[in-house]
């Protein structure tokens, strides 16, 4: 009988929005007041166990929830044209990852990843919590958020550009905003 682990990932966003100096830049469904399939693409591999993506109404409010169970990751995301860095993103998350198997890592995060015209990614932001310690790279920096809480982050888009100087600003074209579960380990679950 295989050894199995439970890594359990889930995320909660709520009121998401560009606000851009008179830009009419803007998430479509950003407060998920209509259903995901508006504005919203899923993205899910399931090497072992389960990925549950929903729209939750808590009172008047409504959430998305991203969850992986196992091996493997599930995500929430949107493609947006950028013409102006000088946005503020707001975003309303509680994250929370768990692995109970030595080896393992679970993740939950918010991305934003910095794109050019073919979709390829420049640079990352992630506001992330993890089990295991996540370290900045050149194209990658991260924020450490606490479990299970509620937190309201605002990010200002051409703030964020300055955790990478060796980016050419001119080539940015496009903002992928993410909601990520991932679960370690493809190979042994």
């Amino acid at each position: 009988m295989r050894n199995r682990k439970d890594i359990g990932l889930a995320i909660l966003l709520a009121f998401c929005w560009l606000i851009a100096n008179g830009s009419s830049n803007s998430l479509i469904n950003g407060d998920f007041e209509q259903d995901l399939k508006v504005g919203w693409q899923i993205s899910t591999k399931d090497y072992d166990g389960s990925s549950k993506i929903k729209r939750v109404k808590v009172k008047d409010n409504y959430y998305a929830k991203v969850e992986k169970i196992w091996c493997g990751y599930a995500e929430l995301f949107q493609i947006i044209q950028l013409t102006n860095l000088d946005q503020d993103l707001s975003v309303r998350l509680r994250l929370n990852a768990n692995s109970n198997r030595d080896g393992y890592s679970a993740l939950a995060a918010f991305i934003l990843s910095f794109l050019d015209e073919e979709d390829k990614t420049l640079a990352r932001i992630r506001i992330a919590y993890s089990t295991k310690v996540l370290t900045n790279t050149p194209m990658e920096y991260n924020y450490s958020a606490l479990p299970n809480k509620w937190q309201t982050n605002t990010i200002n888009l051409r703030e964020e550009l300055k955790h990478f100087p060796k980016i050419d600003f001119k080539k940015i074209a496009k903002l992928k905003i993410s909601l990520y579960a991932y679960g370690s380990n493809t190979e042994g679950c």
